[in-house]
């Protein structure tokens, strides 16, 4: 695990990271926390197998920044402020844009004490979390058991902690914690949040760190759980696939968010795992070559694999050979039969555009491959999408999708496998 420490705004950050992490840990800490978050990782990392990143920060007034509004003294003369918005607004708009982590990692916020009553006032405010680490947090804060029964949590999952001698403190107001978490508790379970209660041995002092743990370790086995369960949609293809941005002489790629494979990966990522298999240059793989082959083998008979490729078959040579390339998808979909447990759809790509006199050659190639495809897969009761009849949009150079011609294939995408799937998939042209 690599430790980074970047400063974001005026506040310098501790980032711990896994190499490609599957899930996104995000705590406020205090400066004497900084010892704690080692050993936190140490006990997560020792008892979850997905890989993780963690992102502390640190708050200047503990009682001003993580309170979500106005409340007099319970201990000492300091009141509390009415911070939490800001935090808040500092971790959506300051911290996670600084990160260089994937746009759809599942994000957990947790901390102790107060942290963990502004991770469970956080969930309320926004639906980014996924799910909610909040050990031993300060359910007796005044009115926060009352506004929880008048609203209503956007996240899925919430761990809750509290030391079992906490309740027995000589504070009025911090010795009903018992009575409100458990109320916490009983809420959440009627909203049908999936939700925990453990307590742990103790007062409020005894071994935050060990109890942090504890509850960022819940989160990450459900998280965990569901990857495992969700479905892969394998998207294997070539430059277009890939997102290739003509325009750029030297080979650039389109943003992400104007890519076809992530328009469809933000559209089903409730229902698949999605992931992008593009490669510029890519063209029919040989049943020998080991990458393919590995790919499909590892699905499962609930996984979806699609493949997209062909068009470089044809176009990277000056004689192009289209029985040369139906003779490769034919070794293809023949070891597909035998050995893909999952569904697997074949796309005749659109036509290569004729932009020049010179491609009119590979033009009809490319029409006479795509027919070809079409009745090989036939044979082979192979799904085929036909996507030279979605009338997508090309760049300049006539090989690679424009903008809008990415949003189109999408789009045609989609609905090719709602229809295939049954799947209802109303509303995805809201992601």
């Amino acid at each position: 695990m690599i430790k980074t420490v970047l400063k974001i705004g005026s506040k310098e950050c501790l980032i711990y990271a896994d190499e490609n992490p599957s899930a996104l840990l995000i705590q406020p800490i205090d400066s004497r926390d900084n010892e704690m978050i080692a050993e936190e990782i140490d006990y997560i990392s020792e008892n979850v197998t997905i890989p993780f990143a963690i992102v502390a920060f640190p708050v200047e007034s503990w009682n001003k920044d993580l309170s979500p509004w106005v409340a007099d003294p319970v201990f000492g003369k300091e009141g509390f402020g009415n911070g939490a918005s800001d935090t808040l607004s500092f971790i959506k708009k300051e911290l996670l844009p600084q990160i260089d982590f994937a746009e759809d990692i599942p994000i957990i916020l947790g901390g102790y004490s107060l942290a963990g009553l502004f991770a469970l006032w956080s969930c309320y405010q926004t639906n980014i979390f996924s799910g909610i680490a909040a050990a031993s947090p300060s359910a007796w804060f005044p009115g926060f058991v009352d506004y929880t029964k008048a609203n209503t949590p956007l996240t899925k999952t919430i761990y809750l902690s509290l030391g079992d001698k906490e309740e027995k403190a000589k504070n009025p107001t911090m010795s009903k914690v018992g009575d409100c978490i458990r109320e916490l508790n009983s809420i959440l379970t009627g909203q049908n949040i999936e939700t925990t209660l453990i307590w742990n041995e103790g007062n409020h002092f005894k071994d935050p760190e060990l109890r942090t743990a504890k509850a960022f370790t819940w989160c990450l086995e459900r998280i965990n759980n569901e990857i495992k369960t969700m479905k892969k949609l394998i998207l294997f293809g070539d430059s277009n696939t890939y997102g290739y941005d003509p325009r750029n002489f030297l080979g650039g790629r389109y943003a992400e968010d104007e890519r076809w494979t992530t328009i469809v990966h933000n559209a089903l990522a409730d229902r698949f795992d999605v992931i992008e298999e593009g490669m510029n240059g890519r063209q029919l793989p040989l049943i020998e070559y080991g990458y393919f082959t590995n790919l499909l083998t590892d699905l499962s008979a609930e996984d979806i694999f699609v493949m997209m490729l062909g068009t470089n078959d044809i176009l990277l040579t000056y004689n192009p050979n289209v029985e040369l390339a139906v003779t490769k998808l034919d070794r293809i979909l023949s070891y597909v039969k035998e050995n893909c447990k999952a569904q697997f759809i074949l796309i005749a790509p659109p036509y290569i555009k004729v932009m020049e006199p010179e491609m009119q050659l590979y033009h009809e190639c490319c029409v006479e491959m795509n027919q070809r495809f079409l009745e090989l897969a036939k044979q082979y009761d192979i799904t085929t999408f036909d996507a030279s009849e979605w009338n997508i949009a090309m760049g300049s150079d006539g090989v690679h999708f424009s903008i809008d011609g990415h949003r189109n294939f999408a789009e045609c995408f989609i609905k090719s496998l709602e229809k295939m799937t049954a799947y209802s998939l109303a509303g995805l042209s809201d992601h």
